[in-house]
């Protein structure tokens, strides 16, 4: 099989935007997590441009006043400036600027902007739809991410409304659906955060190597390396360090110097080119040295000097975030649980509707809030949470750093 040259991954949180891989023989790839992979070739028979645009989507005629919705993109062009795949229309940026004109030089792709391109044209256009918001109804209506957020408050109306029907007085109807309307946005992502733990340590479980994982296994928190830099994740954001200069795994342990200190023991990814990355977790030694192998990072001595650890304003809240990941990860079994009880109480709650089987209405009101409330749960997960917990397999592999020529 060919080698993989480049590879351009879409910045975090944007849910279902594709990656794309390019090879040694020409191929181009477009996968998106649970959906396969398209294949294209690069060369004057395919693809040789990635043309930006922005549209102008037109608001639905009961709009108020003239609200204009404004959506961008990007399309994989031939050598006619013929649009070959759409591969995402959305309120925000679908890649970084700089990661896409890395890969577009490694891959041999000119870079191109169309600017302003209506909406019309963009739908006729015969080219194979492949990001989200591609669609009339993820476009024309309303981004994935909003429909995940108007299906949480949906959902907590109906699990709160529900349990005041048919005969709760007028004021417990009113502070139903008040409660309703608060507590699927604010409780429902929590459930999100369950589910992409649960995919996430299914995913582990079958490829245990395939980055450099704290010692607990802490859900989100991944150390990888691409030849530019260093890559910390979490469940919550990315943060990364330029290999351009020196950069070493620096262990710390603070516990009898500086008991005080908000993380005692940990990890600092020590760069002279960038801000260095305080990781508040424990790894293992013989995987750290086995990543520092692969990537050619070197792994320093045990600090225990905490003037030479690098600190930070928003410390605490990191490891409060640390924390709640790993109470998620102790009980991401109730993930599978929830899914399975999506589709049955979906059918009991039509069955009692229909009244079919004796179920009171206030009770299939609740269990329709409960099948609309994971998928829901599971949307806004996708869209709000960092790439490593969207989906593991947009994870670069470690890379070591590129051999510097000499004269």
């Amino acid at each position: 099989m060919a080698d993989q040259i480049a590879e351009l991954r879409p910045l975090p949180g944007r849910g279902d935007v594709p990656t794309l891989t390019a090879y040694a023989d020409g191929r181009l790839t477009a996968s998106v997590p649970d959906e396969g992979t398209t294949e294209f070739r690069i060369g004057p028979d395919g693809v040789v441009v990635l043309a930006a645009y922005v549209t102008e989507v037109p608001a639905p005629r009961r709009s108020p006043g003239q609200r204009r919705l404004y959506r961008m993109g990007w399309h994989l062009m031939d050598a006619n400036r013929r649009p070959v795949a759409w591969l995402g229309n959305l309120e925000r940026d679908l890649y970084g600027t700089d990661d896409l004109n890395a890969f577009a030089a490694d891959a041999g792709l000119a870079v191109a902007d169309r600017g302003a391109v209506p909406y019309s044209q963009l739908l006729s256009e015969d080219s194979k739809k492949i990001g989200p918001g591609t669609s009339k109804l993820t476009a024309f209506v309303a981004p994935a991410s909003q429909w995940a957020l108007a299906g949480t408050v949906l959902a907590g109306i109906f699990l709160c409304f529900g349990w005041f029907v048919p005969d709760g007085p007028a004021l417990g109807i009113g502070l139903g659906m008040f409660l309703g309307i608060f507590v699927g946005p604010a409780f429902l992502p929590l459930l999100g955060i369950l589910l992409a733990v649960h995919r996430e340590n299914r995913w582990y479980a079958k490829h245990p190597a395939a980055v450099l994982r704290s010692a607990d296994r802490a859900p989100g928190l991944t150390v990888t390396a691409s030849s530019r830099e260093v890559l910390v994740a979490d469940l919550f954001k990315t943060k990364s360090a330029s290999r351009s200069g020196r950069v070493q795994l620096v262990p710390y342990d603070t516990t009898q110097t500086d008991p005080e200190r908000w993380s005692t023991r940990g990890l600092v990814v020590q760069a002279s080119s960038s801000r260095s990355i305080d990781i508040p977790a424990v790894f293992d030694p013989t995987e750290l040295q086995a990543f520092s192998n692969k990537t050619g990072i070197p792994v320093g001595p045990l600090q225990t000097d905490p003037a030479k650890l690098p600190g930070r304003e928003k410390a605490k809240v990191d490891e409060v975030r640390l924390k709640l990941a790993r109470r998620f990860g102790r009980v991401h079994w109730l993930a599978l649980l929830l899914w399975i009880l999506v589709p049955i109480a979906l059918v009991l709650a039509v069955l009692g509707l229909v009244k079919v089987l004796p179920i009171a209405m206030s009770y299939c009101l609740v269990m329709i809030g409960y099948a609309v409330a994971i998928p829901s749960a599971w949307g806004m997960a996708q869209n709000q949470l960092n790439a490593s917990a969207l989906h593991p397999d947009q994870i670069q592999p470690p890379q070591p750093a590129p051999q510097r020529r000499r004269n």
